[in-house]
């Protein structure tokens, strides 16, 4: 039989295939570039995906094939200086296949209210210019006060309360030093599709009000502390409907005090807070200094509260971006599941002072040089939690050459 030209290309793309998807595991070698993998925003969810907690990559994609996503949240988000970095920063940098550098701010809208310690009105600025920039804005709570017995009251007027106060109006010509709260930043509602857990102190009955709302995605419970899980092998993002592996693990070693492990929620998606890896060679030392800490793992969540504060960890610079480099590291050694980063934009300011070994100038160059480092290498896109959302929802291989 005669094939026709179109039927001989077709023919020649599907022999090829192989070769090219191979051209992707080159990873950071020199001269290395892959392109776009940015997926169509998703702007509707009715809760129908189900996607089982996997160490593998969606779809049956080979991990040499996927992006390494990196996503750096920022919670609570209280002081605009803070804010301004991080901005600044971000707007400065563009990942390799020319996309913007994209992060996710939790916000905690008592901010802007009855607790500001900056001026609401300048906060309330900064919280439109991070979503005018491309980045996410996500819900935080209120008052930054719930705990693992909350109520689904609770929960609800939590919820609600963060949607009404980021929703409301904006007024530029308000007074400063306002806390009435008359009028907000005036973020489109149908943006805000994520929420995390003040102190990631969460329960089962949040579940239902998040989905009840419209939230599509929860990014309050942990994973990576399994022992069968050393950074090469976490699980990728997936939907509640067969609950949290990694929530059912520290209910039943007791790490999550009295609360039962989060249940089956269909279609709610858990973007997980993970555990970052220490290096082997500076664990002893983080172990003279909290003596529960796992020297085996090198595991710690991961926070930069955890890392850095004079209640946990304490580390200094050098730790701290050795820290992230090495998970990072791990990451790409293994099954590239996103690293998920949460920080605070607040301790980036020079009137935190509860960091006793890293001054705020050294704060911002770690995370400066890490991503830095991170955007060095061609399979690596930093982009806020909903993009990586998008991807995991029409999941494509990245192409490389």
């Amino acid at each position: 039989m005669t094939s026709t030209p179109g039927a001989l290309y077709s023919l020649v793309l599907f022999l090829l295939a192989p070769a090219l998807l191979l051209a992707c595991s080159s990873g950071s070698q020199g001269g290395t570039s892959c392109g776009n993998t940015l997926a169509p925003p998703t702007t509707a969810y009715a809760f129908t995906d189900n996607v089982a907690p996997s160490a593998h990559p969606p779809r049956g994609l080979q991990p040499s094939q996927v992006p390494q996503f990196v996503g750096i949240s920022w919670d609570d988000n209280s002081r605009v200086d803070g804010m301004a970095w991080a901005l600044e920063m971000a707007a400065a940098r563009k990942n390799r296949d020319g996309t913007p550098v994209n992060m996710t701010f939790f916000m905690t809208t008592k901010f802007i209210a009855w607790d500001a310690i900056t001026d609401p009105r300048a906060l309330k600025k900064s919280w439109r210019e991070a979503l005018a920039a491309g980045h996410e804005v996500a819900l935080h709570s209120v008052t930054h006060d719930t705990s693992k017995s909350a109520d689904t009251n609770r929960w609800t007027e939590e919820l609600t309360g963060t949607l009404d106060a980021l929703t409301k109006d904006y007024d530029a010509n308000e007074e400063r030093w306002d806390t009435s709260l008359k009028s907000g930043p005036g973020l489109p509602r149908e943006q805000l599709v994520g929420w995390r857990t003040p102190s990631l102190a969460t329960n089962d009955l949040l579940m239902p009000v998040l989905k009840a709302h419209g939230v599509w995605y929860d990014s309050s419970l942990e994973e990576g502390f399994q022992d069968d899980q050393d950074g090469t092998n976490f699980l990728w993002p997936y939907t509640l409907d067969n609950g949290s592996p990694g929530d059912a693990f520290l209910a039943a070693r007791g790490a999550q005090d009295t609360k039962a492990p989060i249940t089956r929620h269909a279609g709610l998606w858990e973007l997980p807070v993970y555990t970052v890896i220490t290096p082997p060679e500076i664990r002893a030392a983080l172990k003279y200094r909290v003596n529960w800490f796992d020297e085996r793992s090198g595991k710690i969540t991961g926070f930069d509260f955890n890392l850095l504060t004079h209640a946990m960890f304490q580390m200094n610079k050098a730790e701290f971006l050795a820290t992230l480099k090495y998970t990072l590291d791990q990451r790409l050694r293994g099954n590239r599941a996103p690293f998920l980063i949460t920080l605070h934009s607040d301790y980036y300011s020079p009137e935190f002072t509860y960091a006793p070994r890293i001054t705020h100038a050294e704060r911002r160059a770690a995370i400066e040089e890490f991503l830095d480092y991170a955007l060095s290498k061609p399979e690596v896109r930093v982009r806020s939690h909903k993009e990586i959302l998008d991807w995991m929802r029409s999941p494509a291989a990245m192409e490389c050459h």
